[in-house]
């Protein structure tokens, strides 16, 4: 594991732009992770975006709980900064019973409150390898308070469904 994280990281050298890398349940712990990869910053800032990298301890069942330090700091996202927060991290930040996803957080609605509190813009996470709908016709049509966009890769049309809960699915255009 530990070759292909340096395999990895010489290829992540080769961008000209800031890279932050988390680990996720699949690689090493993070204590030999970031002895290979560079450790993220607490935040950075880049063109008027903050971007908040958290690395969560795992809980039982592929879960998460982010810890009260990281909470604390959340709340201070906000501070000397008006511009788009983009909390990073591994295990999706979901409504519990909203989505099909199984994964979440111990803490979910601490984390919510946050995030409503502190205006975050924007989740990522990873973890949740299987989406309903991606890579599948899907019937689905887009829910109030979700974004549909116009995703022409490999010249496929295709609608990506991106909801404010960060659900991701697809579905091709007739």
């Amino acid at each position: 594991a530990m070759e292909r994280l340096a395999e990895l990281k010489s290829v992540l050298d080769l961008l000209p732009c800031p890279v932050i890398v988390l680990p996720g349940n699949h690689d090493p712990a993070p204590e030999l992770f970031y002895q290979v990869m560079p450790a993220p910053p607490e935040e950075m800032d880049i063109a008027g975006t903050r971007l908040l990298s958290f690395v969560d301890p795992e809980r039982p069942g592929y879960n998460a709980e982010r810890l009260p330090a990281d909470l604390a700091r959340m709340r201070t996202a906000r501070h000397k900064h008006n511009g788009p927060i983009i909390a990073l991290q591994h295990v999706p930040v979901l409504p519990p019973g909203q989505t099909a996803c199984p994964y979440g957080y111990a803490n979910i609605a601490d984390i919510m409150e946050i995030n409503a509190d502190q205006a975050i813009t924007l989740t990522v996470s990873g973890h949740h390898h299987r989406v309903a709908g991606i890579g599948e016709t899907a019937t689905e049509q887009p829910a109030d308070g979700q974004v549909v966009l116009n995703d022409q890769h490999a010249g496929h049309g295709r609608n990506v469904l991106r909801s404010q809960t960060g659900c991701v699915r697809s579905w091709a255009r007739d």
